[in-house]
């Protein structure tokens, strides 16, 4: 859980709610929605993916696999 929030920058959800927004993409279009590098939006891309926050299609799109996401937080207390 810790390494997915580290992972969650503006930036990258703001690409999630984008792809969520407009449906399957490639990495090129999404660059040029989000107005960002190419090579940028491509590094966000894998970190995503390697996250399980959105998938590759078959033709090398990408896109957000699921309508809705519910994270729990359990929080420890202090001893």
């Amino acid at each position: 859980m810790e390494q997915l929030l580290a992972n969650l920058t503006p930036k990258r959800w703001e690409l999630v709610n984008r792809l969520a927004k407009e449906g399957m993409l490639s990495i090129k279009k999404l660059a040029e929605l989000l107005k960002r590098d190419y090579s940028n939006v491509q590094s966000d891309v894998q970190r995503l993916r390697e996250n399980g926050l959105i998938e590759l299609s078959d033709e090398g799109s990408v896109f957000v696999p699921w309508d809705d996401l519910d994270i729990k937080l359990h929080l420890k207390r202090a001893a």
